[in-house]
C-alpha cells in the first residue's frame, strides 16, 4: 500500500529507489534478525553503518538557508 501511494505521488524511479527499496532492505534485515537471533548485533551494526554512509553521501546535497548559527550568543 505504501509503495502504491509513493508511486502515485512521486515518479516511479524516485518512489522505488527512495521508498520501496529502503523499506524492503529494512524489512529483510528485521526478518533476518528475528530468524537468527545470534546475528542481531552484527545486523544492527550493519544497518547503523549503512545509515551513516547514506547520510554522509546525501548531506552535501542539502542546501540549508542559514550559514551561521541559529542564535547569536549575547556578550553581556
Amino acid at each position: 500500500m505504501i509503495a502504491i501511494r509513493a508511486i502515485t505521488i512521486m515518479h516511479l524511479r524516485l518512489a522505488v529507489t527512495g521508498v520501496v527499496l529502503p523499506a524492503v532492505l529494512i524489512l529483510s534485515l528485521t526478518l533476518l534478525a528475528a530468524i537468527h537471533p545470534r546475528l542481531q548485533g552484527i545486523l544492527i551494526t550493519i544497518a547503523g553503518i549503512a545509515l551513516f554512509v547514506v547520510a554522509m553521501l546525501l548531506l552535501p546535497r542539502f542546501k540549508g538557508g542559514s550559514t551561521g548559527p541559529a542564535w547569536k550568543p549575547s556578550l553581556a
